[in-house]
């Protein structure tokens, strides 16, 4: 039969001989020689009496452990042999189709081939490699394999070369790699471990391009700290690019010219460190764009592209009270190093303005206004581009020429004062850079809560919400000056009323309607677009732009909610300055009327 192990033919076979008394139906135990009968397997054993060969199953059986029964009654000194064939001193045999178990050792001097499967069945199981085992791989009962030394995957093509995969149904940690430094002595600083990523150069060499070391900063139980790092080459050399330590997180810790780059959607340059020029930039959408921005000298910080895009910087307060601070630092600073700092209050929702003194220069409104904490000064005022500073008493800026901006703390909210020390002092001058010869622009407004009280437009035309006004009229300023025409019919046909106007509600004021006004004399009719005020008041003169226009991004630059978005109609106004001389001219013309009456009627009364 086919056999795993030595040949059979080193076997030996044993032989039992018993002489039997009268009447024996079995043989069992030790023999005529003292020998105990033994067998494992009843089918290789041969019984003979009186030296005629028995048939198992007809003559005797087996059934019983190390006994031949069932034998016919003996007659007494018949002598029974047994013969057992399984019991070998050398080899076990195994059938190579059937298997069989071996429950001792088995070397092999040659190679050996499976086809199918290789059990260890063994909880501590192993597998020595080299001549003096130096080499072992050890299974670990219920957690894995050991290996006492290195160990090396070689493969010839790229697909993956070491595959984890678990199969672990729940959500706790998957598949996993272990570096465990077990050291006897634990100290901090200590390596547990790296990474390399190795590869040939052009001189056939092995280089370690690259490698992610783990080391224990601190191994005080209870407050351990961990650090890695990943190393790459440049230049030959191992550099440092990213540091994780305990506290910190260092990019590039090796100080070399590398830079940093975030991408997103359209943005290939993002977030942007210029390692050469020291500059940080946010927002570029590509790589041709760094280019087109001052990344050297000094400006650090460089944010957007040259899109026509919105870009910009947000600060975000954690709390509706809170503050949101830009901070101005030197090495010479005031409270918390700062030179200075502009603050934006969102209780108030505010901007504030502070020097290193922590003390407040400029307040901006929630509504617009702007609060200076002095008076302005503007320095250099007789050549141009001279500019505003802040300051009561500023050395160099009180001598020679200057404009100050100041206040009162009585009636005057401002005063401008020229100290220009020859030729004709300067005033207040409002002037738009092309034509504004129109009803749209103005030069100048006087508001409050409740509406315009008087607007000067760009064609010259003054509106007042109280219809009281005046204007130089000095004859020297005149010429060609000659008697007005009757102005009697124009204003017997002006209807006068009472009304109240929605910026003036609680005023009951007598005037004219310019579309009444229009009808007889429209030379004293004007026509200018309406104010928001006006247009809140009756929709049917435009619209304004509202936070669902902001929402949608449909608010222009420099506009704001509230704002004019579009004019349907414009306002209607009255000259009233026109309208005022023609009545005083009719009013003459009645006085002289009246006079020529009363003249007549004395003369009636004297007759």
């Amino acid at each position: 039969m086919p056999y795993i192990g030595k040949s059979p033919s080193f076997g030996v076979r044993n032989r039992f001989v018993y002489l039997a008394s009268a009447d024996d139906t079995s043989v069992s135990g030790a023999d005529a020689n003292g020998a105990t009968l033994t067998f494992t397997d009843g089918a290789y054993v041969d019984v003979y009496l009186n030296g005629v060969l028995l048939k198992t199953g007809t003559d005797y059986n087996t059934n019983t452990a190390n006994t031949i029964a069932g034998l016919s009654a003996l007659s007494a000194n018949d002598e029974v042999t047994v013969v057992v064939y399984d019991i070998f001193a050398v080899a076990d045999t195994v059938s190579a189709t059937s298997g069989g178990t071996f429950s001792g050792n088995v070397t092999f001097n040659g190679d050996i081939s499976v086809g199918d499967d290789l059990s260890l069945a063994s909880d501590g199981a192993l597998i020595n490699f080299g001549a003096d085992s130096e080499v072992t791989l050890t299974h670990v009962a219920d957690t894995g394999l050991s290996l006492n030394d290195n160990l090396t995957i070689t493969t010839a093509d790229n697909d993956p070369q070491l595959t984890l995969i678990s199969t672990d149904a729940d959500s706790g940690v998957g598949p996993r790699i272990n570096l465990n430094r077990n050291s006897s002595s634990p100290a901090d600083d200590d390596a547990l471990g790296f990474i390399y990523a190795q590869g040939e150069n052009d001189a056939d060499e092995l280089t370690d391009y690259g490698f992610i070391g783990f080391f224990a900063d601190d191994v005080t139980n209870g407050s351990e700290d961990g650090n890695a790092y990943v190393v790459l080459k440049k230049d030959g050399t191992n550099r440092n690019r990213i540091n994780l330590t305990s506290t910190e997180t260092v990019l590039n810790d090796d100080g070399q010219d590398l830079d940093f780059r975030v991408e997103a959607t359209g943005h290939t340059h993002l977030l942007y460190v210029d390692s050469s020029n020291a500059s940080v930039c946010i927002g570029a959408n590509s790589s041709s764009d760094i280019a087109d921005y001052a990344l050297s000298g000094a400006s650090d910080l460089v944010i957007g592209n040259t899109n026509n895009e919105q870009n910009g910087i947000t600060i975000v307060s954690g709390a509706s009270s809170g503050n949101s601070t830009i901070n101005f630092s030197d090495s010479n600073s005031g409270e918390g190093r700062r030179a200075g700092h502009i603050n934006y209050q969102h209780q108030y929702d505010e901007f504030q303005i502070y020097n290193n003194n922590v003390t407040q220069l400029l307040r901006i409104s929630s509504v617009g206004n702007v609060i200076p904490h002095h008076y302005i000064k503007q320095t250099n005022a007789t050549t141009a581009g001279g500019t505003f500073v802040n300051g009561t008493n500023i050395t160099g800026y009180n001598s020679g020429n200057y404009n100050e901006m100041n206040s009162d703390d009585n009636d005057e909210i401002l005063i401008l004062n020229n100290y220009n020390s020859g030729g004709n002092k300067g005033g207040l001058k409002v002037q738009h850079a092309n034509d504004t010869s129109n009803t749209t622009s103005k030069y100048f407004l006087a508001v409050n809560s409740t509406g315009t009280k008087a607007v000067i437009f760009g064609n010259g035309d003054f509106d007042s919400a109280t219809n009281s006004y005046g204007a130089t009229s000095d004859e020297r300023l005149k010429s060609n000056i000659v008697d007005a025409k009757s102005q009697w019919d124009d204003i017997k046909n002006i209807k006068f009323k009472n009304f109240k106007k929605h910026d003036t509600s609680d005023l009951v004021q007598l005037g004219v309607i310019a579309q009444e006004v229009e009808k007889t004399s429209p030379s004293l009719i004007s026509e200018h677009e309406p104010s928001k005020q006006d247009i809140t008041h009756d929709s049917s003169l435009g619209t304004l732009y509202t936070e669902t226009d902001k929402d949608n991004g449909d608010i222009p630059d420099g506009r704001i909610v509230g704002d004019v978005k579009e004019v349907k109609e414009k306002v209607k106004g009255v000259k009233y300055s026109v309208l005022y001389m023609k009545a005083v001219k009719a009013l003459q013309e009645a006085m002289t009327r009246i006079e020529t009456l009363e003249a007549k009627v004395k003369t009636l009364e004297e007759a």
